[in-house]
């Protein structure tokens, strides 16, 4: 029995660690990404078309010549509970990310919204 609580306690160890060390990989896949609240969704869209909107919504809010910005995907938040559904932007670079974050102050007062994509923890 001794023997089965020991084992049973490793495994708990073990266990603990590849969570830590599974929420340190989630949190860098995530750390170029930023969330775009409240941008209507105009119908059907493909993600060159939610990329467009992005590009636009940056360009006429923030001031920010998006035609410069790279990004590796931009996609919509399926599943979430609000309407319109965020949009999760992938930046290639993360200095374009921290610009577009730095303006997201230009946004106050509106119904709009930019903030980080964190993990759970």
């Amino acid at each position: 029995m001794a023997k089965l609580v020991e084992e049973n306690k490793q495994l708990r160890e073990r266990s603990n660690r590849m969570e830590v060390e599974l929420d340190k990989t989630n949190a860098q896949l995530k750390r170029n990404n930023l969330i775009f609240y409240g941008i209507e969704q105009p119908g059907m869209e493909t993600w060159d078309t939610t990329e467009k909107i992005v590009r636009d919504f940056i360009t006429d809010n923030l001031d920010i010549n998006a035609g410069e910005l790279e990004f590796q995907r931009v996609y919509r938040l399926t599943g979430a509970h609000s309407h319109p559904q965020p949009i999760i932007a992938n930046f290639l670079r993360y200095k374009q990310r921290m610009q577009v974050l730095r303006a997201a102050n230009k946004l106050k007062g509106t119904d709009y919204r930019i903030g980080e994509d964190y993990t759970w923890k």
